[in-house]
């Protein structure tokens, strides 16, 4: 029967493919789609979205069988909303709802279309197309994307992982990635269910995941399963879920999300409700001062208040639980920073306090950050009205002495600035104006500082004496508004003004040979500079400079000026004199050295070619600002020296070592670790993906201090089986397993393929012929491991066994157990091409597991044309060709005609039976000449 088919195969091949010229002919519409489609998306990545709606609607209509439809819907979708076309925007994506099911742009437009019903505010519709959603599925993905700005290249590798290279569940440098998540859209259907009788529907819609997935159910599904129940039954229904859900995570540190999500969305719901009610009484004021009446506010408002109230409350607790458990995980950054943002808004000094003394220990080393939350607590504490007594005040000096600035120069002016604003708000004048002479002193000398302290003393009788002893050093004069030269400055600023550039000259000239020192004239010099310089005259505007550094060498003017001469060199490519203007801003106004002057000296350096200067200079300017632990000027330091070394992996990995023993003992070690961790391993591999170029000599030992360093539990937990993972990756089987087996048992692992890369395990396993333990510690793991993740996990290990043990067909096996044990066989089309590559030697297994695939993928419109033409590449040159290629080349021309897959598979084969016809023409040339 098969041979019978076969030769009715062959001679539809003879039919279909007479020559070159049918091949042309039969794969034109898939080459016009195509470029039609490239012109579109041309439009598209140039946001020129009026232009490319035309396109893509002709594109969609036309040629309707293209794989790219799907695709061009959402893209289309995402044109008409940035056109402010909402109908339209509907339309798009519930043209791929309705045709498309399975595919990845379905569960995206289905997303998409949910946000949008959200952020309208139409609960009970949002309910009813989930519940369309879940109905046609069978239950609720866990997970539902909803971004339809997407270019097809990275459509396709983020939703089918395209690149083979990437072993999937293989936990590579993304297990330093934070255990701590954020939520997904189901919190969004939690939002939307706000009554009861909603948050019934809503459970009645998930029951069926709630069911399935019980045992590993994600925190936010855990989340919302509880909140849910808490809306439609009693709070204490609701607490006993909760603590069961809480319990069966035991020590996986993963339940930190849980807590995270459960403050989050207390604090968010409890926000909205605040703000709702400053509105709504916004909005009775206003009525009632435009009717002359007392306003009077309905009770429903202080209800509100009240369930605010209290689900503050609950968030506050929930907080409390995450900074007594889980203070030092790096992934409470965000969470904390929101958190922070959040009682800064709601004036809640206490509370704010309460994070921002474990958010300073733990994320000191975050620069852009330190600076933000430091500034609003001490903002709190000065413009409360609330804190008559001083105690916000005398709290805010107290977490700055807690937490002192010394090396870091910007911290430091900020640190003493901010201390002085907090001794005046507790009327101690004495320590205010002890800071006050620090800062005017020689070492933070600046403008800036000569500004504030003049316009305080004018307030503030105390820091007279500070302002005349800075005039005294810096040579700053009292101006003199009845003076001559007083009057002489206002002609001038005329002239100026009337651009009469002579006069002017001669008015000036005359004030600095009679007035040299008043303070009138330093304003003349001054205004010639920045008037000369506005219009590009070089050589007068260099000439008023020069006397104005001369003759006025610390005065807060001069520094503009230097500023302003720093600026023309650098413009002009004067190098010399750019070194000469920097090293004398340093010298007389060190209070305004920043890392933007640092970036200028660096700019010299490279311009002369100085590579082993710009270096020295690098480490010793920015050496204070390393020792605080600011990453943000870590990374500077990094990207410039690295620039100097060709981007060297290497060298970027021994920079961070070499930062990392600069802050030793503090989180901004662990921070400096985990990158070198990442240069020494991501930066190699992932350009050429050969593990043969991966560092191991140089990351295997971060491994064991990554996962026993005590700053982050988090990090240690993720990075628990590194050592047995790099064993693997260098495919020493004995080692990796007896490193595994020296690990603490466990009765039963919650997705451990986290942490454990299974398949290199089980390559290296069966490269070192240890495939018998390899297949015994593989099943007891699927004894251990009850995630469908670390299932799948399982059958991938046994796949790298047989595969390290040159068994293909064995391996592929395993692996499509994976492809097909999946809900979603499509998105495991990384794997399933994983397998067929190791059954190509067998051409007829290869064909009928693409058949077998492409069946039970066959409404991924995306997707099957792909793997038609690429298994029609694969097989083309093997034996049976003819038969293999007919059978695809039919499947394409009645299902996808318009395809470019089969427009590419046809010039294909086109040029292979060209060739063919080459050789046998030279063969016949050859022989006609002997």
């Amino acid at each position: 029967m098969k041979r019978h088919l076969l030769t009715c195969a062959c001679v539809l091949l003879t039919l279909l493919v007479p020559s070159a010229v049918v091949f042309a002919q039969a794969g034109k519409l898939g080459q016009e789609a195509d470029k039609l489609y490239e012109t579109a998306e041309s439009q598209y990545a140039g946001k020129q979205y009026a232009d490319a709606i035309p396109l893509f609607e002709r594109f969609v209509k036309s040629y309707s069988s293209h794989e790219n439809v799907p695709i061009a819907y959402l893209q289309l979708a995402h044109c008409r909303r940035a056109q402010k076309d909402m109908p339209g925007y509907l339309a798009a994506l519930d043209e791929v709802i309705r045709r498309h099911f399975g595919s990845a742009a379905w569960y995206t437009a289905y997303g998409a279309k949910l946000k949008y019903l959200k952020s309208q505010g139409k609960n009970d519709e949002y309910l009813t197309q989930f519940e369309a959603m879940v109905r046609r599925l069978g239950e609720a993905p866990l997970e539902l994307d909803s971004k339809v700005a997407v270019r097809v290249g990275r459509y396709l590798r983020a939703r089918y992982d395209f690149d083979v290279w990437r072993r999937p569940l293989a936990p590579t440098a993304g297990m330093l990635q934070p255990v701590i998540k954020d939520g997904g859209y189901v919190l969004d259907v939690v939002e939307m269910a706000d009554t009861k009788d909603r948050a019934q529907r809503a459970l009645r819609v998930i029951m069926a995941t709630l069911r399935r997935r019980a045992k590993e159910l994600p925190p936010d599904w855990q989340y919302a399963h509880v909140e849910l129940l808490r809306r439609t039954s009693s709070d204490q229904q609701a607490e006993k879920l909760w603590n069961d859900y809480l319990s069966g995570w035991g020590s996986d540190l993963r339940a930190a999300s849980m807590w995270v999500i459960r403050a989050e969305q207390f604090q968010k719901r409890a926000g909205k409700l605040r703000d709702g009610v400053v509105a709504a009484k916004q909005e009775i004021d206003a009525e009632a001062r435009k009717n002359k009446v007392k306003p009077k506010y309905p009770s429903e408002l202080d209800a509100r208040i009240a369930q605010a109230d209290a689900l503050d409350k609950m968030s506050d607790e929930a907080w409390d639980r995450l900074l007594k458990s889980y203070a030092a995980f790096g992934g409470l950054y965000r969470p904390m920073r929101d958190r922070l943002n959040y009682l800064n808004r709601r004036n809640r000094f206490d509370d704010y306090v309460k994070v921002l003394r474990p958010f300073l220990k733990r994320f000191n080393y975050k620069g852009g950050w330190w600076q933000t939350v430091m500034s609003r607590m001490v903002s709190l504490a000065i413009w409360s009205s609330e804190d008559a007594a001083g105690t916000r005040a005398a709290e805010a000096l107290k977490v700055l002495d807690e937490f002192p600035v010394t090396s870091h120069r910007e911290r430091n002016r900020l640190y003493l600035f901010w201390r002085l604003r907090l001794y005046l708000k507790l009327n101690q004048t004495d320590q205010a104006v002890k800071i006050a002479r620090t800062l005017t002193s020689s070492d933070h000398w600046g403008a800036e500082v000569w500004w504030y302290f003049l316009s305080l003393s004018r307030r503030n009788d105390a820091f007279k004496p500070v302002v005349e002893a800075a005039r005294k050093t810096y040579g700053v004069p009292v101006e003199d508004p009845d003076g001559k030269a007083a009057g002489m400055l206002k002609e001038l600023r005329q002239r100026l003004r009337d651009d009469q550039t002579r006069h002017a000259e001669e008015i000036v000239e005359e004030m600095y040979n009679t007035h040299r020192k008043d303070a009138a004239t330093i304003e003349a010099v001054k205004a010639m500079v920045d008037y000369y310089y506005g219009k590009l005259l070089a050589k007068p505007r260099d000439k008023w400079m020069s006397r104005m550094i001369v003759a006025y060498p610390k005065h807060p003017l001069t520094e503009e000026v230097l500023r302003t001469q720093l600026n023309a060199m650098r413009a002009a490519r004067r190098y010399k004199r750019v070194v000469s203007t920097w090293e004398t801003i340093k010298a007389r106004f060190p209070g305004i050295m920043n890392a933007s002057h640092g970036n200028i000296r660096v700019e010299c350096y490279k311009a002369a070619n100085d590579v082993e200067g710009c270096e020295r200079f690098v480490w010793k300017y920015w050496d204070g600002e390393i020792r605080s632990g600011d990453e943000y000027v870590m990374q500077r330091v990094l990207r410039i020296t690295a620039s100097l070394h060709g981007w060297d992996n290497k060298f970027r990995g021994d920079t961070w070592m070499r930062m990392k023993k600069m802050v030793a003992g503090t989180p901004a070690e662990l921070m400096c670790a985990r990158n070198a961790w990442v240069a020494y391993y991501m930066g190699p591999y992932y350009p050429s993906h050969d593990m043969r170029r991966v560092h191991f000599d140089l990351a295997g030992p971060l491994n064991a201090e990554l996962a026993n360093q005590k700053i982050d539990p988090s990090v240690s937990w993720r990075m628990a089986y590194a050592d047995v993972n790099f064993l693997a990756h260098q495919e020493n089987g004995k080692g990796a397993l007896d490193a595994f087996n020296a690990k603490p048992k466990q009765r039963k692992y919650r997705d451990l393929s986290l942490r454990l890369d299974f398949y290199r395990l089980g390559v290296a396993l069966g490269k070192s012929k240890m495939g018998r333990r390899g297949l015994a510690l593989a099943d007891a793991l699927k004894r251990q491991c009850f995630t469908s993740r670390d299932r799948h996990a399982v059958e991938l290990m046994k796949a790298g066994i047989y595969s390290g043990a040159e068994q293909p067909a064995l391996a592929a096996r395993h692996l499509l157990n994976v492809v097909y044990s999946s809900p979603r066989p499509a998105r495991m089309y990384r794997i399933f091409r994983m397998a067929i590559g190791l059954l190509r030697p067998d051409p007829n297994r290869y064909f009928s597991e693409v058949t077998r695939y492409t069946n039970k993928i066959a409404a991924v419109q995306e997707l099957v044309p792909r793997v038609l033409y690429r298994a029609g590449y694969r097989l083309s040159g093997l034996p049976n060709e003819k038969a293999y290629l007919a059978r695809i080349r039919s499947l394409l021309a009645s299902r996808y005609p318009a395809s470019g897959a089969r427009y590419r598979l046809d010039a294909h084969i086109a040029r292979r039976l060209k060739e063919r016809r080459d050789r046998e023409r030279e063969r016949r040339e050859k022989q006609n000449k002997k």
